[in-house]
């Protein structure tokens, strides 16, 4: 049966939590084995410290900012405020 809307997903949270506390297990491994990519191969390192990124780093999102449609329309009333 699937969980109710809004609910919390309790299952990726556990996931979530027992992969971080793997991975936290695993730091001195990872960061052994880059260290040698990086010794043997510092193109392969750079390959694969940008797959890493996606994970360290925030997604970025991309903005549009439209203009008004009318030419001639005014400010808003806040931006008098600002000025």
């Amino acid at each position: 049966m699937p969980r109710p809307k809004g609910s919390k997903n309790n299952v990726t949270k556990e996931a979530r939590e027992t992969l971080t506390e793997l991975f936290n297990g695993e730091l001195k491994h990872v960061q052994t084995a880059l260290n040698e990519v990086r010794e043997h191969s510092p193109s392969k390192y750079l390959e694969l410290l940008s797959k890493f990124m996606p994970y360290w780093l925030p997604k970025m999102t991309e903005i549009e900012i439209n203009p008004p449609d009318e030419i001639g329309s005014k400010p808003p009333t806040w931006f008098e405020d600002v000025q």
